[in-house]
C-alpha cells in the first residue's frame, strides 16, 4: 500500500541507489513505450541518492501517474514480495546483490546483461537477462512478463530453488577462502 501498488495494476520494483549508471533512465524510456502496451502499469524506484535528475525525466515524459520515486527503505524485501515484477537495468554492478535478494525472494527479475548477471540469473529460467541499454528489448520483456502470468511464477520458484542451491553460506566461505590464499601465494 505505501508504494501504490494494488491489485488492479501491473507493479514494478526498481531498487538502486539514485545514479546514472544504475540505468533507471532506460526503464523510465522502456514505461513510456509500454503505457499503451500495459494500461495499468505501475513503476516504483526506491534508493538512496539524490533522485531530481530521475525525477525531472519522469516529469518530462508525462509519466509521473504510471512511475512513483521513493526514498530509501528498510524494509525491501517486503516491496520485492509486493511487486510483480523487479527490473534492475543497471549499468555497473561487479555482483548484485539485489539480484540474488529478489530471487530467494521469489520475485520474479529482469535484469542488465553485465558483471554477474550470468552467474545469478539463469536465463529464461529464473529470470530474464537483457542488453543494457536496450530500451526496446526491456520493454518488450516487460510486456512478456505482463501478459504470462505462470510464467512469472514458475521463475519465481525456480529462482527461490536456484539462489538456495547457488548461493550457500558453504559457497561464500569457500571462495572466500580460496581468494585469500591466491592473494597470499602472489
Amino acid at each position: 500500500e505505501a508504494l501504490g501498488f494494488s491489485d488492479a495494476t501491473f507493479n514494478i520494483i526498481c531498487v538502486a541507489r539514485y545514479s546514472r549508471t544504475k540505468g533507471q533512465e532506460y526503464l523510465v524510456e522502456a514505461a513510456k513505450l509500454l503505457i499503451n502496451r500495459v494500461p495499468n502499469l505501475s513503476i516504483v524506484f526506491v534508493g538512496p541518492g539524490d533522485s531530481v535528475w530521475l525525477e525531472s525525466m519522469i516529469a518530462e515524459l508525462g509519466l509521473t501517474n504510471v512511475i512513483r520515486v521513493l526514498p530509501s527503505r528498510s524494509d525491501i524485501p517486503a516491496c520485492i514480495a509486493a511487486a510483480d515484477l523487479v527490473v534492475h537495468p543497471s549499468l555497473v554492478d561487479s555482483f548484485s546483490q539485489l539480484i540474488v535478494e529478489a530471487q530467494a525472494i521469489g520475485g520474479p527479475i529482469i535484469a542488465s546483461d553485465i558483471a554477474a548477471a550470468r552467474e545469478q540469473i539463469v536465463d529464461r529460467e529464473t529470470g530474464i537477462i537483457v542488453p543494457p541499454k536496450n530500451v526496446q528489448t526491456l520493454a518488450d520483456e516487460i510486456e512478456g512478463m505482463y501478459n504470462n502470468p505462470q510464467l512469472r511464477l514458475n521463475m519465481a520458484a525456480a529462482a527461490r530453488v536456484h539462489v538456495r542451491q547457488s548461493f550457500t553460506l558453504d559457497r561464500m566461505i569457500s571462495e572466500e577462502i580460496e581468494c585469500v590464499e591466491r592473494v597470499l601465494k602472489a
